[in-house]
């Protein structure tokens, strides 16, 4: 149920975009699968890298302390992992919305100019969102 509202909340981001599935640049159908099967991956990885950062930061929480030092020395800890564990939620949002993009046929294709993102650049990046030269003019600009 909750993925059907997730669904529902980003459909408006693609609803305006036309299918791509049917383009002959398109990516074929073992392309999509195979890179699926990556950003799936990534997701479980940052699924049980996030429960073991908790897991880290419940027992730091409630380890005895010695002295002001220990205790400047957890909280610099607690502190770098929510650091590591925001930083994997914006790459788990990344992989939710490249999964989101396949499951409306535009997964490969750039947001920005229509043109299709290469399967190769795909492999090095699942989560890529423009093709090269868009993504070239965006770091020119920025």
């Amino acid at each position: 149920m909750e993925m059907l509202n997730l669904k529902n909340s980003e459909s408006s981001e693609f609803r305006g975009r036309e299918n791509t599935r049917n383009k002959p640049n398109a990516l074929e159908q073992e392309d999509l699968l195979s890179i699926k099967k990556i950003l799936e991956e990534q997701k479980e990885i940052l699924r049980v890298t996030r429960e073991a950062r908790l897991e880290q930061i419940r027992y730091s929480s409630h380890e005895a302390t010695k002295d002001a030092a220990d205790m400047a020395g957890q909280e610099a800890d607690a502190e770098r992992l929510w650091l590591f564990m925001n930083r994997d939620g914006n790459i788990e949002n990344r992989v939710n919305k490249a999964l989101k993009r396949m499951e409306y046929g535009q997964y490969g294709i750039c947001i920005e100019c229509d043109s299709p993102i290469p399967y190769k650049r795909l492999l090095i990046d699942p989560t890529s969102e423009l093709c090269i030269n868009c993504k070239s003019e965006l770091e020119l600009t920025n």
